[in-house]
């Protein structure tokens, strides 16, 4: 749909919903952690980096509900993270992905399916 269409006006006596995507990304990063102790009675310290795949997918969400007489405007964003670890290269990434895209969806449901309910 062009970008126009979207931002018209609702219709009377329909359910209109407006669903802007945010956000649906995964991107590699670092976690480095600091380890410091004795080893032999020495001071020792180390660098440990750990890799991981962020993934982040995010809506924009309007519902409106112009049934009958009635004008009822519902708004939420919706957003979801996971981090993996790195074991599986890029599957690891499209498999973190998968998984906010998901849980986001499934969130974007209960919240229409809320407020056609009300």
């Amino acid at each position: 749909m062009p970008s126009s269409t979207y931002y018209k006006d609702p219709i009377k006596n329909h359910i209109t919903l407006k669903v802007g995507i945010a956000a649906y990304q995964a991107a590699f990063g670092a976690d480095i952690k600091v380890g410091i102790g004795s080893i032999g009675g020495s001071f020792s310290f180390g660098v440990i980096p750990e890799g991981k795949w962020n993934a982040l997918t995010a809506y924009a969400l309007k519902v409106y509900d112009y049934r009958g007489n009635k004008e009822d405007k519902h708004t939420k964003d919706i957003s979801n993270i996971a981090s993996k670890p790195n074991m599986f290269g890029y599957s690891s990434a499209k498999s973190c992905l998968n998984t906010t895209y998901m849980e986001a969806n499934q969130e974007m449901l209960f919240f229409i399916d809320e407020s056609l309910m009300k």
